[in-house]
């Protein structure tokens, strides 16, 4: 994985180029795990204009990333949360805001990357000549197919989801193998880092490893005993005991 900063170039289009929209809204590591296909929809498409859609809580992991063209950001958990407090008129006009500023490009190419209903809606709601996701069959896609116009058949479920979002492109024809996150990570980002680790005793400069060893989902655990085993083959490493 690259964590690399550097100014966006201005794209001009071409006569080959495509609007792209990828819908993936959630959650953090989700979107994470689609950065890849988006580092692959880049590499065909380099002149052309990609925009991506993500709920509020994940959006800092694609703004200001270099292969994006523009961010659009669902609130959609404020609008439940006005809806529920009897702001009504307010969540209608976040909602309906918020789809006037998605139906301003027509895209040549919307990819569903999310496969579920919260997602489906703005597929529906969006202005795209093809919208392409997981048709029917897919686990968990709770009717999400019904908004697509060209449906892809449904791959095995126990594949990394960063491999399942390769083989999506890959049914379109975009082929790759190569997983690239290149997260926007810049000198802001890296001084706040600096400076919380720097609160915390922790000196930035030498080797640090976090393991976050719950996930929300059970079936996605990891054994604590091989948690443990990764961390002690990295403490008898000579390079991580020396800090270097």
């Amino acid at each position: 994985m690259s964590c690399r900063s550097k100014k966006k170039k201005t794209r001009r289009p071409d006569p080959g180029s495509v609007n792209i929209l990828i819908v993936k809204t959630s959650a953090i590591g989700d979107v994470i795990h689609t950065l890849p296909a988006l580092n692959a929809l880049r590499r065909k498409y380099p002149e052309s204009r990609i925009d991506w859609l993500v709920e509020e809580a994940a959006a800092d992991v694609v703004i200001g990333h270099r292969a994006l063209d523009a961010v659009l950001v669902s609130r959609r958990k404020a609008w439940i949360r006005d809806l529920k407090q009897g702001r009504v008129l307010a969540a209608y006009r976040g909602f309906a805001g918020f789809v006037k500023k998605l139906r301003v490009t027509e895209y040549d190419l919307l990819i569903d990357f999310q496969g579920l209903l919260k997602s489906g809606i703005f597929v529906g709601l969006a202005r795209a000549k093809r919208k392409v996701g997981f048709g029917k069959g897919m686990e968990h896609a709770e009717c999400s197919y019904l908004f697509l116009n060209e449906p892809i058949p449904p791959v095995n479920m126990d594949q990394h989801a960063a491999i399942r979002e390769l083989l999506l492109l890959k049914a379109i024809g975009i082929e790759s193998e190569e997983i690239v996150f290149d997260l926007p990570v810049g000198e802001e980002q890296r001084e706040r880092i600096g400076q919380l680790l720097a609160a915390e005793g922790i000196d930035p400069a030498k080797p640090l490893v976090a393991i976050n060893p719950m996930t929300t989902w059970e079936t996605k655990h990891w054994r604590n005993d091989r948690f443990a085993r990764v961390a002690d083959a990295l403490l008898r490493r000579d390079s991580w005991r020396n800090g270097r």
